[in-house]
């Protein structure tokens, strides 16, 4: 049988082995939540980098399409424009009351 000083020498032992098993765990809980930290921001960066990049590209394609679709509006207008010169100022006259007439009866 052990005596009871050594058993109470075994118990601050094992205590103090606990204490450092804890300071040990602790230590690399931070070190891991200061790794995991560092992570989220640098994927975060890169993440702001590519919605920043992808937003620049869609911007640039609208606004070639938009430039695209202004050119054609533009393009049709003038044909139209052409189009309604070259009207006898008698028949242009004809549509007009035409078309007058016709938002006269919507509006009544």
């Amino acid at each position: 049988m052990q005596s009871s000083e050594h058993v109470v020498s075994r118990i601050l032992d094992l205590d103090q082995r606990a204490e450092r098993i804890r300071v040990q765990a602790r230590e690399e809980a931070e070190k891991v939540r200061g790794e995991a930290a560092q992570r989220i921001a640098e994927e975060k960066e890169q993440l702001e980098r590519r919605i920043a990049e992808r937003t620049a590209q869609i911007e640039t394609a609208a606004a070639k399409t938009r430039a695209g679709e202004l050119e054609k509006v533009k393009e049709e207008y003038a044909g139209q424009a052409k189009a309604v010169a070259g009207v006898a100022p008698d028949k242009m006259a004809r549509v007009i009351e035409m078309v007058v007439s016709r938002i006269r009866e919507r509006a009544e």
